[in-house]
């Protein structure tokens, strides 16, 4: 998968900045999809995107790899609003790790490779890299390095944070890639085991 990252970073390099376009979460999303077919990793209708959470939910699981084994992929890009005001950023850091809990709860079945893709501006970074906000572990990680996500961690955060989580079940969360794009995006992509 490092090929397909790599390409993908490269991807969003040249739509972010370097042609400054408006992009959204599927906008992102479909960069990756992208980078899969001109890597050559993955045939196309081996994707499946905004696939059934399950069979009682509408919730939906952004993108599903056929593969040996699967690979469930959630996406998260976090940026200013049109209108150039601020969400608040206790909310939004609790949305990242609602994320994060949903592709974790996602098939129990334990061979399934989790990946979470997480794409901020540099808004959202300088927040999550404040020590008085307590997510730098999580920002900073190093490459091939992990941590542990669980109650303790969620729990000593902002209220209105763990409040937006809602119940959480403990990962082990490894960094596989982590890239800035000149200072005004930055990439970090994270596979996810639930403990």
């Amino acid at each position: 998968m490092q090929e397909v990252f790599k390409e993908f970073f490269k991807l969003l390099k040249e739509r972010l900045i370097e042609n400054n376009v408006y992009s959204n979460e599927d906008s992102i999303r479909y960069t990756f999809y992208y980078s899969l077919l001109l890597t050559n990793k993955i045939k196309h209708y081996k994707v499946i995107l905004e696939y059934p959470y399950s069979e009682s939910s509408y919730e939906k699981l952004d993108t599903l790899i056929v593969s040996e084994p699967n690979i469930a992929i959630e996406f998260k890009f976090t940026k200013k609003i049109p209108s150039g005001f601020n969400k608040p950023r206790t909310q939004v850091a609790g949305s990242i790790f609602k994320d994060i809990n949903k592709i974790t709860t996602f098939n129990q079945d334990s061979a399934l490779r989790r990946i979470f893709v997480f794409l901020t501006d540099l808004e959202m970074a300088k927040y999550l890299n404040s020590p008085v906000n307590g997510f730098v572990s999580f920002f900073n990680l190093q490459i091939n390095n992990s941590i542990i996500i669980d109650s303790r961690f969620i729990n000593t955060k902002a209220k209105t944070f763990y409040e937006s989580v809602g119940k959480f079940t403990p990962v082990k969360l490894t960094c596989l890639f982590k890239e800035d794009l000149q200072h005004e995006y930055f990439l970090r992509i994270y596979e996810i085991s639930p403990l």
